[in-house]
């Protein structure tokens, strides 16, 4: 599969590696992609190396990109490569960039607003597919030819509805696209929050994930608060749960069960 093909599978996600940072740990997981996914590794010369065998795991589409030693070098090029993808493979995959570097801030904030779901994780394996059905494919209408005449017996067969069919109103996203992009959104607002607050780069991933999971389900808010609780204490669960809090409160989504 060419990784820079244009695309409408939503379902897709394309993974781009801040190898530099993360290292191998970052890759834990990437032997769950599938081949639908994509992964665009980042590296300079000084990385260190890739074992055979996480190598041999991977089923997505695998590129990689060196790039020059230089500071803040390889966040600018894979930022710009980002920008690049979503203007050549289309906004429907999801990007998720893989790094501890909290310097992606405003790059999440940009594209979140622009309706490109974009998120970041410290390890492929704490990201969590936003998921947006396919469109569905317009009804195939009978050729020209096909069409059989009228006769005087179903002229007089009385009509099951004789009403004029009402003005073909403009056509809306689906609820469940509309509720992924909140989702979206909401991930990315977690993110960035934690971070303005210098909230370490694992707890950044493993609260937003914990919290996302959640997302939708009846009593959102309060689950989450018993989640993050769990996670890291009374005291210090408190006070990531307040940082977040105001991003929970009118998630606008409807509750599941």
């Amino acid at each position: 599969m060419d990784l820079n093909v244009k695309t409408e599978n939503a379902n897709r996600r394309i993974f781009l590696i801040d190898f530099e940072n993360v290292h191998e740990k970052g890759l834990e997981g990437i032997g769950d992609l599938s081949e639908d996914d994509a992964v665009h590794l980042f590296y300079t010369k000084n990385a260190s190396k890739i074992s055979l065998d996480i190598l041999s795991e991977v089923r997505a589409a695998l590129a990689f990109h060196k790039v020059n030693v230089g500071k803040q070098s390889l966040d600018m090029q894979l930022v710009s490569y980002l920008g690049y993808l979503i203007g050549t493979v289309g906004r429907e995959p999801e990007y998720i960039i893989i790094s501890n570097d909290t310097g992606f801030g405003n790059t999440l904030s940009f594209w979140g607003n622009k309706n490109v779901r974009l998120s970041q994780a410290p390890m492929m394996c704490l990201v969590e597919l936003t998921s947006v059905p396919q469109p569905q494919a317009a009804p195939v209408l009978p050729e020209a030819s096909a069409l059989q005449p009228v006769t005087a017996a179903d002229a007089a067969t009385p009509a099951e509805n004789t009403q004029e069919p009402a003005a073909q109103q403009p056509a809306q996203a689906p609820a469940a696209v509309r509720g992924a992009t909140l989702k979206t959104q909401m991930n990315n607002k977690i993110t960035v929050a934690l971070r303005d607050k210098k909230v370490e780069s694992d707890k950044i991933g493993k609260v937003t994930a914990a919290v996302m999971k959640l997302y939708g389900y009846k009593n959102f808010r309060q689950k989450a608060y018993r989640e993050v609780i769990r996670l890291y204490g009374q005291k210090e669960g408190l006070e990531l749960y307040n940082i977040i809090k105001p991003i929970l409160t009118g998630s606008g989504k409807a509750e599941k069960a």
